[in-house]
């Protein structure tokens, strides 16, 4: 099906996708033994979410369940279930999450503090 580049730069081929029903995360099984879980929910920030790793040979297979928490994959003639609980939620919307349990953005005289060679902005969609 494809090949990633992953952020470590090694590459990473798969042959299966799948989408999560909401459309804001897919997953794809890896020829290295890891279920690659990624966050489409803004196509212009797209961005790895997690990994599943653990398997004994490359995932085979994979399918995310209908009660949209649970990730299903097979490698080497077993089946393994996820659960992935709210991180489909969560992966959808990463910044709004953090946003929410850091109780908001950085403030000017915060983000000089700890980023003083970075321009200001604003750093939660609703500061």
């Amino acid at each position: 099906m494809g090949n990633v580049a992953r952020e470590d730069e090694k590459e990473v081929s798969f042959e299966h996708a799948a989408f999560h029903p909401d459309g804001k995360l897919v997953a794809a099984a890896g020829n290295d033994g890891t279920a690659w879980l990624w966050s489409v929910a803004d196509r212009t920030a797209s961005h790895l979410a997690t990994a599943l790793g653990g398997h004994p040979d490359k995932v085979d297979d994979l399918l995310f369940g209908p009660d949209r928490q649970t990730l299903v994959t097979s490698s080497g003639g077993t089946v393994y279930i996820w659960d992935l609980g709210e991180y489909p939620q969560i992966a959808a919307d990463a910044v709004g999450m953090a946003c929410r349990v850091a109780g908001g953005g950085l403030v000017d005289w915060e983000w000089w503090v700890y980023a003083p060679d970075v321009p200001f902005h604003t750093s939660c969609p609703s500061d």
